[in-house]
């Protein structure tokens, strides 16, 4: 079974950049105290909270932490939001400007008591520059915590959630290599269009790039699927996803700019399941299947619908429990991150070494700005 945590572990510390700084708001959930002291060693852990209130928390709680409360203190960045009264002025500014002319809209009273709430704080902190990414869904639901991000967060015209499994050693061989399987949209858009589809694809196998090295999967082979294989099919899906295929090669493209390493990212669109995941079944629907590479040997799955996603992410949840399960989310830059209210604190860590290890591999990435007070 791949060594995920390990390969991520070892790519960060092969990257000699500043720590990225992760803001944890749901500071009063003994999963983030587990996860925090499992975090340090790669990222500066925020909490918008003042030491005393964290300890009462733990005294009250009972929690028992794995680390010395010397060590917390040492290794937890506390934010007194009371004692910023400027930085919450900053963050009241930027909030009426940003909801001006939305549905949304702030006016100056209410945009005051946003900026003194940790969670939009927090997200204040991050739009700002003042830490470099957001945790959250543990106690929050997504309309409380993730909608508010996507709000505030910078972000592109499609934000998609993609589930990245290791299946373990007992999956049947021969289906995707390194028993490495990733299925995207999972969480976030319902029926995406051509243009969100074909973004969707590209994003997703970037981000799979970004995770997994070329020693592992020297290709990422990617592949929108659907009912119809090049032409069986037809109907306003299949009509999607043969618009979505005419953008791909003017992403990728632009992408391979960007970085070489993203030359090693091939996609091939309307798949039946089978065709992508089966050499077999490519060869028997595909005619001219030496320029179709992708077809048959797909890692990641695209698909066109929520409910397929979704579906398929379930599944595979269900039916491999043993397997290593790993959620992000592109479209945001690897801002924020969006748990399940039944994750454990091993959920959070992995996900989060996998966002910090795509902060470290961006080009323009620089740490971030000290938050006076």
């Amino acid at each position: 079974m791949y060594a995920l945590e390990k390969s991520l572990e070892d790519q960060i510390r092969d990257i000699k950049k500043p720590k990225p700084a992760i803001i944890f708001p749901e500071f009063n959930d003994h999963r983030v105290l587990s996860a925090a002291s499992q975090l340090w060693d790669f990222a500066d852990i925020f909490l918008p909270v003042t030491q005393e209130e964290f300890s009462a928390f733990i005294a009250a709680e009972k929690i028992t932490p794995n680390a010395p409360w010397e060590e917390l203190q040492s290794r937890i960045h506390f934010i007194d939001i009371r004692n910023l009264p400027e930085l919450r002025q900053i963050f009241q500014q930027e909030l009426v400007a940003l909801s001006r002319g939305k549905k949304w809209q702030l006016d100056h009273s209410t945009a005051s008591q946003w900026a003194s709430d940790p969670l939009v704080f927090s997200i204040m902190l991050v739009r700002m520059g003042y830490a470099n990414a957001i945790l959250g869904g543990l106690r929050y639901t997504s309309k409380e915590y993730f909608s508010p991000c996507l709000r505030l967060l910078e972000k592109e015209r499609t934000v998609f959630e993609l589930g990245l499994f290791v299946l373990p050693d007992e999956h049947p061989a021969g289906i995707f290599r390194e028993n490495i399987a990733v299925f995207s949209d999972v969480a976030i858009n319902p029926a995406p269009d051509a243009e969100a589809l074909a973004s969707i694809a590209v994003g997703t196998c970037q981000i799979v790039r970004d995770l997994i090295p070329e020693s592992v999967l020297p290709i990422i082979n990617g592949a929108i699927v659907c009912y119809s294989t090049k032409g069986s099919g037809e109907g306003a899906s299949i009509d999607i996803v043969r618009n979505a295929e005419k953008r791909l090669a003017e992403k990728l493209d632009d992408l391979k700019t960007k970085n070489p390493r993203y030359s090693t990212i091939r996609i091939e669109s309307e798949l039946q399941m089978s065709v992508a995941i089966s050499a077999k079944a490519a060869e028997r629907k595909i005619k001219n299947l030496p320029d179709h590479q992708a077809a048959g040997q797909a890692n990641v799955i695209i698909v066109p619908n929520l409910d397929f996603g979704n579906s398929m992410y379930h599944l595979y949840a269900a039916t491999w429990q043993n397997s290593l399960k790993l959620l992000q989310i592109g479209g945001l830059y690897s801002q924020a991150l969006d748990f399940s209210r039944s994750s454990t604190a091993e959920d959070v860590v992995l996900a989060a070494k996998a966002m910090i290890l795509q902060h470290l591999k961006r080009p323009d990435f620089s740490g971030w700005r000290p938050v006076a007070g």
